[in-house]
């Protein structure tokens, strides 16, 4: 058998094997799964508990609309400032040994730094004194907020560039994805389930993030250490040319998203998905209003993740038969169905068929579940993408622009929600807990008008359903091949030759 040595000095036997069982260790895959639910958790609880938060501290549900938006715009455009960054930025670590393992690897420097931040900003968002005066409440949340949005996207956006670096085998990259996935809702299941309990119990918002900033940190531990970014020399640009890319990076990257039309067509998919996703914010007050329970939101959310988990484990499998965007395009109508069920429930209907209403939410957020799943797992299919077609690597740029899509989305729909609340009458309140609350309640302190029930109601259940409809027309015109991102990605690795597999291609 030829043994052929490469520039590396690798027999392409070896090479045949290495694709053959995957690049990457499993005690290196364990590390990046858990590492992965790390800035996830921050992210989930922010995303999960502020919008309620902010109609329990006192701010006028306008104030705070304006607020957010102001806040979350940035933070949408700034994924693209540091997308580009992160892929023309070399940390150096120097001398000194600390900040050598800091700085060691092409990523992982950048989600080192962002865990210890990412615990420090949730503590400052969610410890508003409500005796403060309100712009002072402004203030401090705000801060906290722009910690939280710098930290990560400083982990985020390196962490999914990372499988680049991880392994240049896309069954491998597809399989890593699924279980850092799982490894996501895992690891969050405590911020669901606890989470919630503790906010609606005497914890509260300041002790609940004390807690989960400190569990965001232990799991970024394995992967701060354990992780390794073996495939760097293929993605980097080549020695020689590193001087002239710097020089035209900035026109090499618009060069690199117009040559890639289905990141443009993702990016308004998720795009619309954010600005429509008004649902799970108000859980806690759809349970505690309509149900009479605010912890009912910890038992819905937890049997929406268990069908969650059991799919997770035959994604991979699915995708070596067929193509991610086909299962999201399925998962969203089975999305759009089941909203219009929930939404035809009613106020009145939902309690008296509660097991229907659980039901419904389950195969929904199922649904959503996937489909944002597979969105990342398209991620590195359309970095191999645009890299064969422009010969420059831009797959920090890729992970920034469905940032900015998903984060952009999300902070001009909470500001929006809140503006529709505060048009159907819905008022904040003063009160650090959701057991302090029922107090109010039953004080007749804490009341809400039928109308802006009815707001609730509508932003938990109507707009989501048809920004999700919307969702799946843009992803009929996201056209990935899973065997033609496998040429590519040959072809980008120096297995085959460009004209190899521009014949494969046709």
């Amino acid at each position: 058998m030829s043994t052929e040595l490469d520039a590396h000095g690798t027999t392409s036997e070896k090479k045949t094997q290495n694709r053959r069982r995957g690049m990457v260790p499993m005690g290196e895959r364990l590390a990046y799964i858990i590492g992965s639910g790390s800035h996830f958790t921050a992210h989930f609880f922010i995303s999960a508990f502020l919008a309620t938060y902010l109609l329990m501290i006192g701010i006028p549900p306008a104030i705070s609309a304006a607020v957010v938006l102001v806040l979350r715009v940035w933070d949408a455009a700034n994924d693209l400032l540091f997308g580009y960054l992160v892929d023309r930025v070399r940390l150096r670590g120097g001398k000194n040994p600390f900040l050598r393992w800091l700085f060691r690897g092409r990523y992982l420097p950048w989600y080192r730094i962002a865990a210890f931040i990412l615990p420090i900003a949730m503590i400052t968002t969610f410890t508003v004194n409500t005796d403060a005066p309100i712009w002072l409440r402004i203030v401090q949340y705000a801060i906290g907020y722009m910690l939280y949005d710098f930290a990560y996207t400083l982990s985020s956006t390196p962490y999914g560039a990372m499988l680049n670096t991880l392994t240049n085998d896309n069954n491998e990259r597809t399989t890593l994805q699924s279980y850092s996935a799982l490894g996501q809702i895992v690891s969050n299941l405590p911020v669901l389930i606890l989470g919630t309990l503790l906010i609606a119990g005497s914890w509260g918002y300041a002790g609940s993030a004390i807690l989960f900033g400190c569990w965001g940190v232990l799991l970024a531990i394995p992967a701060m250490f354990a992780v390794k970014e073996r495939n760097i020399a293929v993605t980097e640009p080549d020695a020689d040319k590193v001087e002239a890319e710097a020089e035209h990076g900035f026109r090499q990257m618009l060069r690199f998203l117009r040559s890639t039309p289905e990141l443009l067509f993702l990016v308004l998919a998720i795009l619309v998905l954010g600005l429509t996703g008004t649902g799970g914010a108000y859980s806690l007050l759809i349970g505690f209003y309509i149900f009479d329970n605010a912890a009912l939101a910890s038992l819905i959310g937890l049997i929406a993740i268990v069908p969650t988990l059991l799919l997770i484990p035959l994604l991979p499998p699915l995708f070596k038969r067929v193509d991610k965007v086909v299962a999201i395009r399925v998962a969203g109508i089975v999305g759009v169905a089941a909203g219009i069920g929930l939404y035809s429930m009613g106020i009145e209907g939902a309690p008296a068929n509660l097991g229907v209403y659980i039901a419904l939410e389950a195969v929904k957020g199922t649904a959503l579940i996937l489909i944002l799943l597979a969105t990342q797992m398209l991620l590195p299919d359309i970095a191999e993408t645009g890299r064969f077609r422009t010969g420059t690597d831009h797959t920090a740029m890729v992970w920034a622009s469905y940032g900015f899509a998903n984060k952009f989305g999300t902070s001009v729909v909470s500001s929006l929600s809140l503006l529709i609340l505060a048009a159907y009458g819905f008022v904040s309140v003063e009160a650090g807990s959701f057991e302090e609350l029922a107090e109010m309640k039953a004080d007749g302190v804490a009341l809400q008008t039928d109308t802006a029930i009815q707001g609730l109601w509508d932003v938990s259940h109507l707009y989501p359903t048809i920004g999700l409809a919307v969702t799946c027309v843009f992803f009929f015109f996201v056209k990935v091949r899973r065997r033609d991102i496998a040429t590519m990605a040959e072809a980008n690795s120096g297995a085959i030759s460009r004209e190899e597999a521009h014949a494969r291609l046709g």
